[in-house]
């Protein structure tokens, strides 16, 4: 129930089946490298350099900087916290432009 609510969570955060599984391993175990990730995750070693790619660019992964080719993970907290902030910040933009959007919307459906 626990990791049902946890998979859901990081899917809807943009996290694919792949970048869940290696954000929960890297989350739990600690830097590794995406060799070493690959092969206790038995996934190909281009897939999980790609989710380390996709990870990378969502802000939660990164270069472990004592390791040589090592990656390590937000914490959970700080991942939820920063998917939150990102949201509350699209929505604000969204309330800000509404006029303006509704505007252009209706222009491009009178085209």
């Amino acid at each position: 129930m626990a990791q049902e609510l946890i998979i859901r969570t990081l899917k809807r955060l943009g996290f694919e089946e792949v970048d869940i599984r290696v954000y929960v391993f890297l989350a739990k175990a600690g830097s590794h490298s995406v060799s070493e990730t690959a092969r206790t995750l038995q996934i190909r070693k281009s897939r999980v350099l790609l989710s380390i790619q996709r990870l990378t660019r969502l802000g939660v992964v990164s270069d472990d900087h004592s390791q040589i080719m090592s990656f390590s993970v937000l914490p959970f907290d700080e991942v939820l916290d920063k998917f939150a902030s990102s949201k509350i910040a699209q929505a604000r933009s969204i309330q800000l432009n509404k006029d303006q959007l509704l505007l252009h919307w209706k222009m491009m459906m009178e085209q």
